[in-house]
């Protein structure tokens, strides 16, 4: 995440805390020294289990799936069938295979990473974003001010908090993809 940086910091740092303890408890006599090197002897398996795990690609830091083979078969449509410089109103979810995997701009990023990125009107883009993927009267206006060229409705797009309407598009874009659950408007503002 952005901050993961700022924990690599005080880990680094917080070792040389940990260091100094440790060399008093062995300063301290034979017992000293027995618990230190218990204490060791856990940090550095703990440190080494935690690693093993992350490295055998059995467990992840998330529970979830980054992207399903649908998500990956719309992103690939996306990357091999648009213009490079084709903008996408679609989801802000956390994944997002259109913004993610395609290469392609989009209306609105992920919200927990566009607020500190220096965009002023980041939250106006996403009400935006929920008024684009419903496809009332208000669209066109907002397809022409962030010169939209497709909406992508995923399958998690139906519903809270994004609200999209597929039957909206059916009737004002031009379907050019739908697989996977995902469904991908050509429009023209």
């Amino acid at each position: 995440g952005n901050n993961a940086k700022y924990i690599v910091y005080f880990l680094l740092f917080g070792s040389l805390f940990v260091a100094a303890l440790l060399a008093q408890l062995v300063r301290t006599g034979p017992l000293g020294g027995l618990a230190a090197g218990v204490v060791l002897i856990t940090l550095v398996a703990s440190g080494g289990l935690d690693l093993w795990q992350a490295a055998d690609g059995t467990a992840g830091a998330y529970p979830t799936t980054i992207a399903g083979p649908g998500d990956v078969a719309a992103a690939r449509w996306v990357r091999d069938n648009t213009e490079p410089d084709a903008v996408f109103a679609t989801n802000w979810a956390v994944q997002n295979p259109i913004r993610d995997l395609s290469g392609r701009s989009v209306v609105a990023g992920r919200t927990g990473a566009i607020y500190d990125l220096g965009l002023e009107d980041w939250g106006r883009r996403i009400e935006d974003t929920r008024i684009l993927l419903g496809g009332g009267a208000d669209a066109d206006a907002l397809l022409a001010r962030y010169g939209v060229d497709y909406v992508a409705i995923g399958p998690i797009d139906v519903g809270d908090p994004y609200f999209a309407d597929p039957a909206a598009w059916d009737a004002r874009g031009t379907l050019v993809y739908a697989v996977g659950g995902w469904r991908i408007y050509e429009v023209s503002p």
